[in-house]
């Protein structure tokens, strides 16, 4: 059997001459693997991928990190140091919770696999708590109860990872199929034209002058326009309280 090429890191390729004898495996490092995890991404990680990208063996990634999750927790981490919050300069919560959307945007898709993940998960880095902690305290500081202050949080966070989580779906469908998910739709619609389709299909030529980054931001200020309505519960007289009983009961 053939043995998988091994594959050299920048890193290695700076190092100087002499560093390693033949026969000897690669030097790594915390930095050396952190780097690898990014460039494969977390859809498809393995300690094994991993290892290939890095020329060593497993075994030898356990000196470094105990298992895959812990890798990631280091990972996400590290990359939310690139991506602080935004300073709070004294605005209302939904100003600045507008400007975090975007950062948390940027952050989710620096990493792809990672949208997902956290969307699956329950928040255990310290890092990530921290940055609840900061949402509720500025949402309690501008005029929303406790527990708004915590749902309009988690509406933002589930709202952006979840549509990052999507968009790197179809992504990866684009890539086999070879059309958008817009496209597809555009073609069903068309196919479907006898059922009475006039206004969805109107809507999606519409659509063509518009992307995708247009419709996250109409629909995140539509949210937060929502929560700030209701940072009481009780906003009387708003639309979401003439709706009657919950949509589920």
């Amino acid at each position: 059997m053939t043995k998988p090429p091994k594959v050299t890191t920048a890193a290695q390729q700076k190092a100087p001459l002499g560093t390693r004898g033949p026969g000897r495996p690669p030097r790594i490092d915390r930095e050396s693997i952190l780097a690898a995890t990014i460039d494969i991404g977390l859809s498809n990680l393995t300690l094994i991928s991993i290892a290939k990208r890095l020329g060593v063996s497993t075994q030898a990634l356990y000196r470094y990190f105990p298992d895959r999750d812990a890798l990631i927790d280091v990972v996400i981490e590290q990359l939310m140091e690139h991506y602080p919050l935004p300073d709070y300069k004294g605005e209302d919560w939904c100003t600045w919770a507008y400007r975090w959307a975007g950062a948390l945007y940027k952050f989710y898709n620096a990493l792809p696999g990672m949208a997902e993940r956290v969307m699956a998960s329950t928040p255990k880095i310290p890092a990530v708590l921290l940055r609840f902690e900061t949402s509720i305290k500025i949402a309690r500081e501008t005029g929303f109860d406790e527990i708004n202050a915590l749902w309009a949080t988690r509406a933002i966070t589930e709202f952006v990872h979840t549509w990052v989580a999507r968009e790197q779906k179809r992504a990866a469908n684009v890539s086999a199929s070879g059309m958008t998910y817009n496209e597809v739709l555009q073609e069903i619609v068309k196919a479907n034209k006898n059922i009475g389709l006039s206004s969805f299909s109107a809507a999606l030529k519409s659509r063509k002058a518009k992307d995708e980054d247009s419709r996250f931001d109409y629909t995140l200020r539509c949210l937060l326009e929502g929560l700030s309505q209701q940072r009481q519960g009780n906003a009387e007289g708003s639309l979401i309280n003439t709706l009657g009983q919950k949509a589920f009961s």
